[in-house]
């Protein structure tokens, strides 16, 4: 066979896959609560805090013997989440939006732990300086099982409505993951920022990057734009169903 049948078939494929995406975005959409979107524009619409984990000297979990680090993967999500809210008219902060760890630089931190303690704090204060606001922070996951996969979600135990609207995320990710069993739970005491803040709170973890065909996903662009768009439909269909009522 020539060259050109092999382009004609690459590109059919290419635009295939873009159609098929395209479905399961306008499904995902259509489950969102078409009540007056313009609601959730107003004065008391909460300001969204997108959290993207770790950075810095902080590389979170590592893959590919440490050429791919979660804390970028968690900041080009938080990213293109954030440019999805804004386009939409959502008030968006970002705890950080370059490759920073933002410990309090006029202690004289020496250690990691410190530093990354400090960290911790400072995303906690932006939280609670906020008071109506929702809290998303996004991550990824690792296992030393290499064959562990899927989206996993988990809510502050300091609100009611962090409980809601993980169940709303839960609802739409099932759009691009029918298979993904992993249920929504608890942080109980052991993921700090959730325990600390008591505005509404969750955190995405988005894969599993010790998973070598999950990482392959987790990394691409498009892929990046599916799990932003599933967060941002869940996030209106929790503010049209539990914020506002």
């Amino acid at each position: 066979m020539n060259k050109n049948f092999y382009n004609i078939l690459f590109y059919t494929i290419l635009i295939m896959g873009y159609a098929v995406f395209a479905i399961l975005m306008s499904r995902a959409y259509k489950e969102v609560d078409r009540q007056s979107v313009s609601n959730l524009f107003s004065e008391r619409s909460p300001t969204i805090i997108i959290d993207p984990g770790h950075g810095g000297e902080d590389d979170g979990a590592v893959a590919e013997g440490g050429k791919v680090s979660e804390k970028d993967l968690n900041l080009e999500i938080s990213k293109i989440l954030r440019d999805m809210f804004k386009s939409s008219g959502f008030n968006v902060e970002m705890t950080r939006d370059t490759d920073i760890s933002i410990y309090d630089r006029d202690k004289n931190l020496k250690s990691l732990s410190e530093k990354k303690t400090s960290d911790l704090n400072n995303r906690v204060k932006i939280a609670q300086n906020n008071p109506n606001s929702v809290l998303i922070s996004i991550h990824q996951n690792s296992h030393p099982d290499k064959f562990s996969k899927g989206t996993e979600i988990f809510y502050s135990p300091n609100n009611k409505l962090s409980e809601e609207f993980a169940f709303c995320l839960e609802k739409i990710f099932k759009k691009i993951q029918p298979n993904n069993k992993r249920e929504v739970k608890n942080s109980k005491n052991f993921i700090f920022i959730l325990k600390k803040v008591t505005i509404p709170a969750v955190m995405v973890e988005c894969g599993f990057i010790s998973n070598y065909k999950e990482l392959l996903k987790l990394k691409n662009f498009d892929y990046q734009k599916q799990i932003a768009f599933c967060i941002y439909c869940a996030y209106v269909e929790y503010c049209n169903n539990f914020y506002f009522h």
